[in-house]
Order: structure tokens, then sequence, then C-alpha cells
């Protein structure tokens, strides 16, 4: 959804068919025909091997965590789960001054821990289409070849995909639980996939309009469009799933 209203933003008159965008995900021209060629030439097929080896054992141990996430979220419930949603209890409690329960110390750990799960979980999905592209790959790389040149053409078009989303894109998540600062954390390590978007469809246009006034103002506001571009795409994800806005899902 981000990429698409990113290309109706950058061309106004031709606007694309939303379902392309699940092809075009990242910035275009991402691997260079230079850096392809160079990949391509050292042998695409010895690397994919190891490649594969390595992508299939994280995946084994990601699967441990995934389950013993799953048991512990499953079995271990807090027994008292609000009716309010966490921010507002935070405004009866600090605004209104109004007596309201925040969070005791289970509950406040077993968020975290779901939290946790959260980010492991889409990790743990993008990892088993990183083994996925690497299998049909490899199936490519051994002798995938037809007669006629149209197919062969399309198939070598996979090919490249393949190989740019393998060893040129950037990952998921860069490792966020090394992260030495708030910054660090959403600007190097969090969403790597999504930060690109971000940052072209809220961070660039407010913080451009306060450029000539001040410059920290201009960060702290386009940082915060990016925050509420953000809430507004989990918003959506929320919606598309359960039908429900987010306060209304019981």
């Amino acid at each position: 959804m981000l990429i698409w209203i990113k290309k109706c933003k950058q061309n106004s008159k031709d606007k694309p068919p939303f379902f392309w965008t699940l092809f075009y995900w990242r910035r275009n021209n991402n691997l260079s025909n230079k850096k392809l060629g160079i990949i391509t030439k050292n042998n695409i097929k010895q690397k994919l091997k190891p490649y594969l080896t390595h992508k299939l054992l994280k995946l084994y141990i990601m699967m441990i965590f995934h389950e013993l996430f799953i048991y512990f979220l499953v079995t271990f419930p807090p027994s008292i789960i609000p009716d309010r949603p966490y921010p507002l209890r935070i405004i009866d409690y600090l605004l209104l001054n109004k007596a309201s329960f925040i969070a005791n110390p289970y509950t406040l750990i077993y968020c975290y821990i779901y939290a946790g799960f959260l980010a492991h979980n889409m990790n743990y999905v993008y990892n088993k289409i990183l083994v996925a592209a690497t299998v049909i790959l490899w199936i490519i790389e051994n002798n995938f070849l037809f007669n006629d040149p149209i197919i062969n053409s399309k198939v070598n078009i996979i090919k490249n995909y393949l190989i740019s989303l393998l060893f040129d894109t950037s990952p998921l998540f860069n490792h966020p639980y090394f992260s030495t600062s708030p910054s660090d954390f959403w600007g190097r390590r969090w969403h790597q996939l999504l930060r690109e978007c971000f940052i072209e469809l809220g961070y660039l246009p407010i913080s451009s309009l306060l450029t000539n006034n001040n410059k920290t103002l201009s960060h702290i506001m386009g940082s915060l469009a990016s925050f509420i571009l953000s809430g507004i795409f989990h918003e959506y994800i929320i919606i598309s799933l359960f039908g429900k806005i987010t306060d209304s899902i019981q």
C-alpha cells in the first residue's frame, strides 16, 4: 500500500495497479548490472548450497523459539486484562487523575514477551520466504533451460530478481536487540524494508516545510509524521485482518 501511494505521488497521471506493487516492493535498480555480473561470474551455484544450509539451520532454530513463544503465551496469560487500551489508561492516570489499572509487573513482562514474539514471527515468515527463494534459484541454476528464447528470457528475469532478493536486499530486522539508542533502533535496525517508504511519504514532505525555520523542529516534526504514517499503516493491517479498528477488537 505504501509503495503504491509513493508511485501515485511520483506519477499522478499514470497510476499503476495496486497489485503490481507486490513485485516492486523495493527501490528500482537496487542491484546494479555490474554487481549482478560479479555475483553471477563467481559461480552462484557454489554459493547456493552453503547459503541454503545456513538458512535452513537458522530457520530450524527460529522454529524452536517460535514454538516456545507460543507455548508460553498460550499457557501463561495474565489473569487480569483491562478493557481499555494501554495508552488510554496512561491518559486516565496522568491527565484525568483517575485511578486506573495500568499494568502489574507480570502483565508488563507478558506484553514485552508478546511484542518480542510479534517481531520474531515476522522475521520467521521472512526467512521462510528466503528459503523458498533459494530453492527456486537453485532449481533454475541446475540446467533449467528451455528451447524457447522468450521463456529463457523470462526465467533470467526471475533469476536476477532472486539474486537481488537474496544477496542485495536489506534484512527485515537488523538485529534490533543490539540497538544503542532509539535513533539507532528506529533508523537502522527496525523494519528496514519499509524505512524508505516512511521517509519519503512521511519524513521528507513534513521536514521540508520547516527546513527554513528550524532544523531541529523540522527533524522532530518529520520523525513524528513518519510515526503517524506507521500508525496508520498498522491500523490498516488490523482492519484488513479483523475488519475492526483497534479499540473494538476483543
